[in-house]
């Protein structure tokens, strides 16, 4: 048989989902945009991507519930503790009668924005948000009405005090109020044009008004006059809410948590550590919650004067590493270390007993109790017991100013990248005295070190690698002193460079998607960009065997390859967090980390949902056929495949001229992932191409044989 085609080769990715669990913060970690609580004991938070929180037991442990929608949900507000409504962007109203354990989809006839809930009873209530929307139901939400409104300003929020007084605030410095129970809306006057968050009365007569630029505004006489009120500070005050006339607490952004016990003629600012973006506060007699982003979450039992995270640690984690399926650790921003034992179901935060930002963790296997830790200005930490506790090691070197950034650590030695195109080690045995390694003809930064013995025809190498700022990369040979330094041809910034055990693989990631690879290290080889995704930046690398690799960056993005990072398919991990750091122990377990605290966690190498949140089969959504690995080959190498449905597949060779040569399957498939391998053994060099046809499918691609 004969077959004439048109050559056409493209990058192909295809979309996963992985069963990736919380381990912080918990339970975990969206945005949580609005709380209400319903008693002492239960509250319910709701957030971006349809997360939607309950608690029973005073905010100790939550449940994440399972809303049926993946719209950011703005507000929700609970009659009883079973009956509560929850509301979103675009339109979303949900209704749940059992308190979460299910919910239904209103039809709110709307498509607006949905930011504030409030309802006086089972059945009747509010709704409002972008445009001036007002939406009304009499009947629990089976009938929405929306109220004439001329002002197309967004409501930020509507608070009612009786079945007939009501206001709301939004835009532009918007109050306007009701006295026939939303009927008809007038404006009143905030001599204000900032945004107008929240308003709270406890009165017909006495309310209170916050917004962006520390503003906060009075009323007592019903909101025909407002008078500002001083709070000392100029952030974007989010939510507040009173207990009585005297006693009251407002929540903002960054971190901002004031409270007043005067009715807000004073107020004093409660300095919480590393609290950023605070959406929402509700109460229930003395009881406090606060959700933010990042899936923050407080709680205080005492009018806010103390308070305890519910939630882990809100911090930029740098960098974590495990040596077996229990026993890991993590470092990040301000000095932070954290140690567990059980896999990250439980993890301690250790003194380091400074202040830097922690970069980067050294770990060699012989030596399991020890860890090394580099960070800025020249930050080295050392622990000789898992990481409980920790010591500086002082670098009597000219590089105090420089930030460390990698660190690799062997038996004989311990090395670190910095700054300026140099980098500093150590040696175990001998003269242990750190040293400066560098003068080299460069002066870009170095981002990540990779050092080991290669062996080759000439007896044991021993290189040190480089790769950094502008596709720098360099490749220095311990015993020779000789030195290959150059940029990756097409890469921008190098953030991470990772060897497979046997060292004839290597891979760099950084900024723009790139993934560049080396086969050739012991003579100085070249590094190729391989692939590129459609992301910021790749800020991690690992592979847990010469084929299977993993790649984490910006926008929570985080892709898997099966050829060697010629093909890579992105895998869905629920987030948008800058991700620092991908680690996997073995085929099955892996965690990923990176700012706001995040960590989660796969125990299945992600052919399986099992969360609350989603169930989505990882099997193939479309069809994709690999670059065969390796290419060139001599004599075999394998093809991969997917298929998204069942079908008759046939995948066969053929040479120049269109004469098949080889076919390697003819018969019918199920859904899912091969791998064929192809032995030319029989065939001489030269160019060929495989093709895979099934249903309405085909596809063709070139190989090279080199004998």
């Amino acid at each position: 048989m004969k077959l004439f085609f048109a050559i056409v080769i493209v990058f192909s990715s295809i979309l996963y989902s992985q069963n990736w669990v919380w381990q912080n913060p918990l339970p975990q970690g969206k945005s949580l945009k609005n709380i209400f609580a319903v008693n002492e004991s239960i509250a319910f938070a709701v957030g971006d991507n349809g997360t939607v929180l309950k608690t029973l037991d005073e905010g100790e442990n939550w449940l994440i519930l399972s809303s049926g929608v993946s719209t950011k949900l703005n507000s929700c507000f609970f009659v009883t503790e079973n009956i509560g409504y929850i509301a979103g962007d675009d339109g979303k109203i949900l209704k749940t009668t059992n308190g979460g354990s299910s919910f239904t989809q209103l039809d709110s006839k709307s498509s607006a924005d949905i930011h504030t809930l409030f309802f006086f009873n089972e059945l009747s209530g509010y709704a409002a948000g972008s445009n001036g929307t007002i939406l009304f139901t009499s009947d629990g939400g089976i009938n929405w009405v929306q109220r004439e409104n001329d002002d197309k300003k967004a409501i930020s929020d509507i608070f009612f005090i009786s079945d007939s007084n009501g206001w709301y605030v939004g835009e532009e410095g918007i109050i306007k109020a009701t006295v026939d129970g939303g009927a008809n809306w007038t404006n009143q006057n905030s001599n204000t044009n900032n945004i107008l968050s929240s308003v709270f009365f406890i009165s017909q007569s006495v309310g209170w008004v916050c917004g962006t630029n520390g503003t906060l505004l009075k009323t007592t006489d019903g909101g025909n006059t407002w008078q500002p009120q001083y709070t000392g500070v100029s952030n974007w005050l989010r939510s507040l809410i009173f207990i009585d006339q005297d006693n009251g607490i407002i929540v903002g952004e960054p971190g901002i948590i004031l409270t007043t016990t005067d009715g807000g003629s004073s107020w004093m600012k409660n300095e919480q550590p590393r609290l950023f973006e605070l959406y929402s506060v509700s109460s229930f007699n003395n009881k406090l919650f606060v959700v933010g982003k990042s899936g923050i979450i407080i709680s205080s039992s005492d009018m806010g004067l103390n308070w305890e995270f519910r939630s882990g640690w809100d911090i930029e984690i740098n960098d974590i590493l495990f040596k077996n399926e229990n026993e890991g650790i993590a470092v990040g921003n301000d000095g932070f270390i954290i140690t567990t034992s059980d896999g990250g179901n439980n993890w301690v935060k250790r003194e380091s007993g400074i202040t830097k930002n922690l970069n980067a963790i050294g770990f060699n296997k012989r030596k399991p109790d020890q860890y090394w830790v580099v960070g800025d200005s020249a930050t080295v930490l050392f622990s000789s017991d898992n990481g409980i506790t920790w010591s500086v090691d002082f670098l009597i070197l000219l590089v105090t100013e420089n930030d460390f950034y990698g660190v690799v650590v062997k038996s004989g030695f311990i090395k670190i990248a910095t700054t300026n195109g140099k980098y500093v080690e150590k040696r175990f045995s001998g003269d242990t005295n750190w040293q400066q390694r560098g003068n080299f003809s460069i002066s870009e930064d170095f981002f990540d070190i990779y050092a080991d013995t290669w062996k080759s025809d000439f007896g044991l190498i021993n290189r040190t690698l480089l790769v950094g700022q502008d596709g720098v990369f360099c490749n220095f040979d311990q015993e020779s002193f000789s030195l290959d330094t150059g940029h990756v041809q097409g890469a921008d910034d190098l953030y991470d460079i990772f060897f497979w055990e046997n060292n004839l693989y290597g891979w760099v990631v950084g900024k723009y998607g790139i993934v560049a690879r080396t086969d050739y290290v012991i003579a100085n080889g070249i590094w190729s960009v391989i692939a590129q995704m459609d992301v910021n930046a790749l800020y991690s690398v690992i592979f847990i065997s010469p084929l299977i690799g993993y790649t984490a960056g910006t926008n929570g993005s985080l892709y898997k390859t099966a050829n060697n990072g010629y093909a890579w398919y992105k895998i869905n991990t629920g987030v948008t967090n800058l991700l620092q750091k991908v680690f996997f122990i073995n085929e099955n377990t892996g965690w990923i980390a990176g700012v706001n605290g995040i960590i989660l966690r796969t125990a299945n190498d992600g052919h399986l949902i099992t969360s609350n949140e989603d169930r989505i089969s990882s099997l193939p959504d479309k069809y994709f056929l690999s670059q065969n690995y390796p290419n060139p080959f001599n004599p075999s190498t394998t093809i991969s495949f997917h298929l998204p449905e069942p079908g008759f597949v046939s995948l066969k060779i053929y040479d120049l001229l269109g004469n098949e040569v080889k076919t390697l399957i003819n018969e019918e498939r199920h859904v899912g992932e091969y791998s064929v391998k192809f032995d030319g053994s029989n065939l001489s060099s030269g160019v060929y191409f495989y093709r895979l046809a099934s249903g309405n499918f085909s596809e063709t691609k070139k190989l090279l044989l080199l004998k």
